[in-house]
């Protein structure tokens, strides 16, 4: 079997075990994507915060992650506020804690910066690499 088709392979089990994960977060990314484009992060943030976990909760926040990640690059101009925001949600969702951090840098002679990443529990989910994230001073939690 050659790698190519090994890769196919494997990605296609993959998507018949997380397909309805998957489809979902592509969708929430698109509606935030839209929501911000048209008004801002306030209301998606307000729906966040009025939701209740479900009963059936259980998806680990990794995987939800993960999802993020893997959709985040079919969905034009998906940011890392938006890919945040979608995480934070789906994450509620799931009755996992978990807190949008917004930081801001200005190299010299480059233009200012903002940065949105996801943490739990002081592990970094989603939005950059650590040595990345050090660079930007954080200014608000959501």
């Amino acid at each position: 079997m050659s790698r190519w088709t090994e890769r196919i392979a494997r990605w296609g089990r993959l998507i018949r075990r997380h397909h309805s994960l998957l489809l979902k977060t592509w969708c929430l990314l698109a509606v935030i994507r839209i929501t911000l484009t048209l008004l801002s992060y306030r209301p998606v943030l307000a729906r966040i915060n009025s939701i209740s976990s479900r009963p059936d909760a259980g998806i680990p926040l990794p995987l939800l992650a993960w999802a993020v990640k893997r959709m985040a690059p079919f969905v034009p101009e998906a940011t890392c506020l938006t890919q945040a925001l979608t995480l934070r949600y789906l994450a509620a969702r799931e009755g996992e804690r978990c807190t949008i951090r917004i930081g801001v840098r200005q190299p010299p002679g480059e233009a200012f910066e903002a940065h949105a990443w996801v943490v739990a529990e002081q592990t970094i989910m989603i939005g950059g690499h650590l040595e990345r994230i050090e660079e930007f001073v954080p200014i608000v939690d959501l």
